[in-house]
């Protein structure tokens, strides 16, 4: 995959998407920290391995089941690539062990997953009409064998579970949190809605 070749080893690009992509890669590490653009790099690719991954899915004649429905899901949400741009954004780097926290892993995977699941509440219809797979109101309808608009209020259910856990975890580790570090998850916070 173009993408991957690019992030990961430097290619030159083929396309003109590829390329695209390198001049935005080339800019990441000109404007980050050597461990920001590499954060950025990893996210990038996990995500394009999402899109992957959601393409064999849409192909496949077996439904998701919710869990893995909800994984491809996250990869392909697109939120995280911006954490490190939102770090880099402060005026001092975060430590590795604060960046490593298991707290703060937490709160990157919670934000991007009430991110892209609110969005998955507006594209289930139409998503439904074309036969779409990796949606969570639709992943919630196949394991419930339920109306779209129950599986809707699951999801809705499941989507402010998470906000709520993101805002207590917050809540809970913020005093321990550098100043880059508070502004880092207020970055991740952007993404999720009040």
């Amino acid at each position: 995959c173009e993408s991957v070749g690019i992030l990961r080893d430097g290619q030159p690009p083929d396309t003109l998407l590829g390329a695209a992509l390198a001049d935005l890669h080339r800019q990441v590490q000109e404007r980050c920290t050597p461990a920001q653009a590499e954060r950025w790099a990893w996210t990038s690719r996990e995500y394009v391995h999402g899109l992957l991954y959601e393409a064999v899915s849409q192909t496949d004649s077996v439904p998701l089941e919710s869990g893995l429905c909800r994984s491809i899901r996250s990869l392909i949400a697109g939120v995280e690539p911006f954490h490190p741009l939102c770090e880099a954004q402060q005026p001092f780097e975060l430590a590795p062990e604060e960046i490593r926290h298991p707290a703060m892993r937490r709160l990157a995977r919670l934000s991007a997953d009430a991110a892209v699941w609110i969005a998955d509440l507006f594209s289930a219809v139409k998503e439904q009409r074309t036969g779409g797979m990796v949606n969570l109101a639709l992943a919630y309808q196949r394991a419930h064998r339920c109306s779209l608009p129950t599986a809707i209020t699951l999801a809705i259910r499941r989507i402010n579970s998470t906000i709520s856990e993101f805002e207590e975890l917050y809540g809970e580790i913020r005093p321990e949190l550098s100043p880059a570090g508070v502004g880092y998850v207020e970055g991740m916070a952007g993404w999720v809605p009040d």
